[in-house]
């Protein structure tokens, strides 16, 4: 459901089993896009908000960074809500051609520059 919440709950015993087959795979057809915005969506959820959305507004408040300063760094970025886009700090990275590349990137969404 769009803009719903996504709970999690654990089950001692499995509730599905897969079996892949070559060729039938769902995943494979899947749109990456899509599956971003899911992944967001719960990260948003069950990481930022949590239970208590006031308390883990004040955790966040300083901010966070982004690790991966390409690709799939900026589609997370872009995929977060404006409220929670509004807490990164900066993107980090290990690839020293990313971080020279990039020094600061501009998302008219958030209206500032991200170092």
């Amino acid at each position: 459901r769009a803009g719903g919440t996504l709970h999690l709950h654990r089950t001692s015993a499995p509730l599905v089993s897969y079996r892949h087959r070559v060729g039938m795979s769902q995943s494979s057809s899947t749109p990456r896009k899509l599956l971003l915005q899911l992944r967001t969506k719960a990260w948003e959820d069950i990481v930022f908000f949590g239970k208590n959305r006031s308390d883990n507004t004040t955790l966040w408040s300083r901010g966070f960074a982004i690790w991966g300063a390409g690709r799939d760094g900026k589609d997370f970025l872009k995929a977060l809500s404006p409220e929670v886009a509004s807490c990164v700090v900066c993107f980090v990275d290990v690839d020293s051609n990313k971080i020279e590349k990039i020094q600061f990137y501009d998302n008219p969404t958030i209206g500032r520059k991200i170092p």
